[in-house]
């Protein structure tokens, strides 16, 4: 047994398979791991052959590497053949660049531990889950109500080059309104997740109020975005902080506002209320700058590697940290 691990399972049968009654039955009983992202046609047609006529060897495949990239549909063809809920012990499965139909047969795993999706970045994954899935890699995440309501069982995801533990979100707008359409939202927490950042955040405070509320374990927050008036308001973000983001140690934001027409506001006032001592004490100082046209807040140190001043901008700068460590 422990020779046959030096050899692929295409080589094991290849080598071992009806040489003799004590082969056959020692090659059907030991773990298989099929990897078919490299396999000749010839090869994958004979081990699915295997498979049709074993119904035993089935029931030893333990990991599973399915491939369309550079093969003639592999992956609709091996699922032509057998239903996955045949192989009652399979644990990982891989699949590369795989289409949407059949993602939804996901569920028929009943052992699945480990899931990889690969080269499919169309795919939207709002399938069912098995409930014993652990493992998950994805290469994006285009539903944030999927991102919810599939993760409770997971604790080890990757999006990317982003693991569960940190989320790096490029874009996130009202247009896509999970908090509001979502029946689901509110029961599921990203219990795991303790790094978050988004840029281009486009949404009213309610909004990420009602995230917050699934983040309980985050500790480092970067947030930036054009907003609203509600988004500065150092109230709200004072008992938000309090109440739902209590082990937040990191927290570095830029807003900046685009003046309205007939706004008669005092932005300024707006702006000073985050540099009271509820700020001060989180060791989460702000500055901000006032232009013809727009005004911006932002912790310090700047968050960002660079800075770009305007002519026409005064900026109001806090006496006791250095701005521009980072930039």
């Amino acid at each position: 047994m422990e020779s046959f691990e030096f050899l692929s399972i295409f080589d094991i049968f290849y080598l071992f398979d009806k040489l003799n009654n004590r082969f056959n039955q020692l090659i059907r009983a030991i773990p298989l791991h099929l990897n078919f992202k490299l396999a000749r046609q010839s090869t994958f047609d004979r081990l699915c052959q295997l498979l049709l006529l074993n119904s035993e060897v089935k029931k030893q495949v333990y990991s599973l590497v399915l491939s369309n990239r550079k093969t003639c549909h592999q992956i609709e063809t091996f699922l032509s053949h057998f239903s996955l809920d045949q192989f009652s012990h399979l644990h990982s499965l891989t699949l590369i660049q795989v289409g949407d139909y059949t993602l939804s047969k996901l569920h028929l795993i009943p052992q699945l531990y480990s899931f990889h999706l690969i080269d499919s970045n169309d795919i939207n994954l709002t399938y069912p889950l098995t409930s014993n899935l652990r493992i998950l890699s994805i290469p994006t995440l285009r539903s944030i109500e999927t991102f919810f309501s599939q993760i409770s069982s997971i604790t080890n995801m990757t999006i990317s080059a982003c693991s569960l533990g940190q989320l790096n979100i490029h874009y996130l707008s009202e247009y896509n309104d999970w908090t509001t359409n979502s029946p689901t939202i509110d029961i599921y927490k990203a219990v795991h997740l303790k790094e978050l950042i988004i840029f281009n955040f486009d949404y009213k405070f309610e909004h990420f109020q009602k995230l917050a509320k699934h983040l309980p374990r985050l500790t480092n927050f970067k947030l930036y975005g054009n907003c609203d008036l509600d988004m500065i308001d150092a109230s709200q973000w004072e008992h938000l902080l309090t109440s739902s983001l209590a082990r937040l140690d990191i927290f570095k934001f830029t807003f900046n506002y685009i003046y309205k027409n007939n706004d008669d506001i005092n932005i300024q006032d707006k702006f000073n209320r985050f540099q009271n001592d509820f700020w001060l004490g989180k060791h989460w100082p702000t500055e901000y700058e006032l232009s013809n046209y727009s005004a911006t807040i932002y912790t310090i140190p700047y968050m960002f590697n660079s800075y770009d001043f305007q002519l026409d901008t005064q900026r109001y700068s806090h006496q006791l940290v250095n701005t521009f460590d980072n930039a």
